[in-house]
């Protein structure tokens, strides 16, 4: 029933095309949540997982922004800074 009434209708809102399925959704619930901040216990109890772990390892991805920042903290901390800008493109923020 969710899925029907819910996340398929909010799916074709957002123009996105294919089936939604529940571990699809669960994935971008738990990464968003990170994303935004919320704490590891919190997001495993929000998906009712019955550890942190499973949470981390199984739901939650890296969000694109969040990879690029920590390429740019690396190549910041390696890369000496006279060759810093023709590797670093501005972030979109």
């Amino acid at each position: 029933m969710l899925r029907k009434w819910h996340l398929g209708p909010a799916a074709n809102k957002a123009d996105i095309s294919g089936k939604i399925g529940w571990h699809t959704f669960r994935r971008t619930l738990a990464s968003l949540f990170i994303a935004d901040g919320v704490d590891i216990k919190t997001v495993q109890e929000s998906l009712r997982n019955s550890t942190s772990k499973i949470t981390l390892d199984l739901y939650a991805q890296a969000v694109t922004a969040n990879k690029l920042a920590a390429q740019r903290k690396l190549i910041e901390t390696i890369v000496p800074k006279t060759h810093q800008p023709m590797l670093l493109a501005p972030l979109n923020s």
